[in-house]
């Protein structure tokens, strides 16, 4: 397994891989571990200069995995058995193998390993990192309440499916059964690392799309950065001093991680949380209603994990809502949802889902659009707004009841570094609270509106002239179920 290296020791791996500083290094920034300080004034005088300059062949990528592939045989046999259908799990098998091959190349059955610019790269990569993954069982519980209680606990979920998965084909490979899975075999903890190395580090480049990047990983981010990146048109990636922007000797110089991210996000990838930058939103998982006999046949057609997302926009009054799923959710067939098994162009079987007729199966997405048409979309929209106060009024039921209790508040809750998980996930929850409670508000004022609309009382027998005749209406002499 390959060893840590001193960062002291970066200069001299930048000069054998034609990586170029210039009036930048790599050194402790306070409060936030490493990061670029210019070791000059720097202005944009003289158009903004070049600080950071990686070659192309630095540059891993999905593309740079493959073209390693035909190098290397047996990564080759690998990444096959795996199945490489996603940059991610390309891009981790790659640092897998790094990760592990011995210094020096190795001997004996080890040998045979190509090497490239990450195999010493990846000794600089840390082998701590703060993301929620990697916490510990008695840390993840500091997570109770808050949205990424059920993301994290998926997560690790797949890591675990994922391991497994690696440990069973590597069984039919000698060779990486033995680097693997002999002496001092990895663990699940290891694969967790390289997906937390991945998640925290990866870029999207407009050429070479999710990659990650040496030496510009360092960078720390800014919401008011004073430098970009960008990515040239032979491949290299240069980090630039933004126009306009100077940076003293000694001053720290920072990039933007790219679009906001919700508060939950920003610990799930990074493991911080910045509230000057992070976006208000909080994505919620929904479960089909228990009562509902096409529920499986709808999560089916839908094909992923049903999510709600809320968000406030900066300087906006009310909450608004994203759920593609929740207006599927929302109907049944007594108002024109229909479900069909029919044969494909290969001969097999398919599930399809047609809406008044029309097959809607290759537009699920929108099928609010569907919907808006029919003559009930304000009692469908009065269903949905339903669904959602019962959702986000459980969500926030559960937020409030699960405190941090104080005997949490010890230093096994501590980050190596000594940043406070207690105080990251309280954070999370203070910010998750105060969106919840304007989404319930606006919410309410969404259902309050709906009820005075003409179709709906007439549907929900709220006026004398009774409810319309709809298959699905019917009277009765209980409280409405919206939902």
């Amino acid at each position: 397994m390959s060893t840590p290296l001193p960062i002291d020791v970066l200069p001299t791996w930048t000069r054998f891989n034609n990586v170029e500083l210039d009036g930048i290094q790599v050194g402790q920034v306070e409060g936030k571990g490493l990061g670029f300080v210019a070791d000059r004034d720097l202005t944009t005088d003289k158009g903004s200069p070049t600080l950071l300059k990686i070659p192309r062949d630095a540059v891993l990528s999905a593309e740079a995995v493959a073209d390693y592939a035909k190098v290397d045989h047996k990564f080759r046999q690998l990444l096959e058995g795996m199945g490489h259908e996603t940059p991610r799990i390309a891009i981790m098998l790659y640092l897998l193998a790094h990760y592990r091959a011995p210094a020096g190349g190795g001997s004996g059955s080890h040998k045979g390993i190509a090497s490239t610019p990450w195999t010493e790269y990846i000794r600089f990569l840390p082998r701590q990192i703060p993301t929620p993954t990697l916490w510990t069982e008695e840390q993840r519980l500091l997570l109770r309440g808050t949205s990424l209680e059920k993301a994290v606990t998926a997560k690790l979920a797949t890591l675990v499916s994922e391991f497994d998965h690696l440990r069973e084909i590597s069984a039919d490979l000698p060779f990486w059964q033995s680097l693997l899975f002999g002496e001092d075999a990895i663990t699940v903890k290891d694969w967790a690392l390289v997906d937390a190395w991945y998640r925290s580090r990866c870029l999207e480049l407009p050429n070479a799309g999710h990659s990650m990047v040496p030496c510009l990983d360092m960078a720390n981010h800014s919401d008011a950065p004073n430098a970009y990146y960008e990515e040239t048109a032979d491949g290299e990636v240069v980090l630039v001093l933004r126009p306009e922007s100077i940076a003293s000797c000694g001053d720290e110089v920072t990039i933007s991680y790219g679009a906001a991210k919700s508060a939950a996000e920003m610990l799930f990838s990074y493991g911080f949380i910045d509230r000057s930058t992070a976006k208000e939103e909080i994505t919620l998982a929904l479960d089909p209603l228990a009562s509902d006999p096409l529920a499986q046949a709808k999560v089916h057609v839908y094909g992923r994990s049903p999510l709600v997302r809320l968000t406030r926009a900066k300087g906006a009054a009310a909450v608004s809502w994203h759920s593609p799923f929740v207006y599927l959710m929302c109907v049944n067939e007594e108002d024109g949802l229909e479900f069909k098994l029919l044969q494909d162009n290969a001969g097999g079987r398919e599930l399809r889902v047609f809406w008044q007729d029309e097959d809607v199966t290759s537009k699920i997405d929108d099928f609010e659009s569907h919907v808006q048409t029919h003559d009930l979309h304000s009692v469908f929209q009065l269903r949905v707004v339903s669904v959602l106060q019962q959702l986000v009024e459980a969500q926030l039921e559960q937020t409030r009841s699960s405190p941090i209790p104080e005997q949490e508040h010890d230093a096994s809750s501590r980050q190596a570094g000594g940043a406070d998980y207690v105080r990251i996930v309280a954070t999370l929850r203070e910010m998750e609270c105060s969106l919840l409670e304007e989404a319930m508000a606006s919410l309410a004022e969404q259902q309050a509106a709906l009820l005075l609309e003409d179709d709906v009382r007439v549907y929900l027998g709220l006026t004398e002239d009774g409810p319309i005749e709809t298959p699905s209406a019917q009277v009765t002499n209980e409280e409405p179920d919206f939902s």
